[in-house]
């Protein structure tokens, strides 16, 4: 554990390869709550993201010892993400709201994802994690933590198997849509 001002730092998240952004388990030492804290090149404003409840917001911008890190309250309850399904539709109605925004993430990972009171909410959005990250780069990360969790969903395929061809907001109707009788499973 490592003390950084107000918070303590329980472990780095693994992340994105070669990141400028890092990000870091942690605990407020005042109020006790879980908090994500994104290592930063230098301080940032915080980044103007849509009110969507799926999407962490970032409380504040501090500067510990010269390093900058940007907050990102969590609920007391929340855990790693973990069921594909869950994720897929948490995580693409988050992507739907900041893309239709004009914000890419790019820097998805599983270390991103929250599950909270059985949802799933997205931070860490708005962080120059490095390159030029677009939607389909985003769709694409999202597509490979839910096939590393266990299974993409048959209808997200397509961001696995053909990248670019849908967007978040398509990409969550396809999930949503009732499956034919022929597909579903016998009983």
């Amino acid at each position: 554990m490592k003390p950084l001002g107000p918070y303590v730092a329980a472990r780095d998240l693994p992340g994105r390869m070669n990141s400028p952004v890092r990000t870091l388990r942690a605990t407020d030492r005042l109020t006790g709550m879980p908090v994500l804290l994104h290592g930063l090149p230098g301080p940032l404003p915080l980044p103007d993201l849509p009110g969507h409840p799926g999407v962490l917001p970032f409380a504040e911008c501090v500067l510990v010892a010269g390093e900058a890190f940007m907050v990102t309250e969590l609920p007391l309850q929340a855990r790693p993400a973990q069921d594909p399904d869950l994720t897929a539709r948490g995580a693409l109605a988050a992507l739907a709201a900041l893309h239709e925004r004009g914000v890419v993430h790019g820097g998805l990972s599983a270390s991103q994802l929250w599950s909270v009171d059985g949802e799933v909410r997205l931070a860490g959005a708005g962080l120059p994690w490095g390159g030029e990250a677009r939607p389909a780069d985003d769709l694409y990360a999202l597509a490979v933590i839910l096939h590393e969790m266990g299974g993409v969903p048959g209808a997200l395929r397509p961001l696995l198997d053909a990248p670019g061809t849908l967007d978040a907001r398509a990409a969550l109707r396809l999930l949503r849509a009732p499956t034919p009788a022929r597909l579903r499973a016998a009983p």
